[in-house]
């Protein structure tokens, strides 16, 4: 996935640092993970039920970036209770807040 293609779904402008990869669901793009450092944030397409990020993704996204940073932080808007749920799935802990977002991190991998 493109930078452009990433803001087009996005609906805004993002700065040069990030990287993107794409997740597939059957073939058919269900998502991504933007990814800068140690800061990742998912998106997943509106159009798409159910899962979309399998624990193989997690492994190949997620596992190397705590390998080489001993963690791998994001944050959730305060007001976006879904996604509050699915970084508590994937095994971020909450570890402050401000009146906008809600900041997680993680250090190992549970689940996969």
């Amino acid at each position: 996935m493109t930078k452009e293609e990433a803001e087009a779904f996005l609906g805004f402008r993002i700065s040069d640092e990030w990287s993107f990869v794409e997740v597939l669901r059957h073939d058919i793009l269900a998502g991504f993970v933007m990814v800068s450092g140690n800061e990742i944030h998912c998106w997943r397409k509106p159009e798409h039920k159910g899962l979309w990020l399998t624990k193989h993704n997690i492994r190949n996204i997620i596992k190397p970036l705590i390998e080489r940073y001993g963690c791998v932080v994001t944050k959730v808007r305060n007001e976006n209770n879904t996604g509050h749920r699915f970084v508590t799935r994937l095994g971020f802990e909450k570890v402050s807040k401000d009146d906008y977002c809600t900041y997680y991190r993680i250090e190992r991998l549970n689940h996969a």
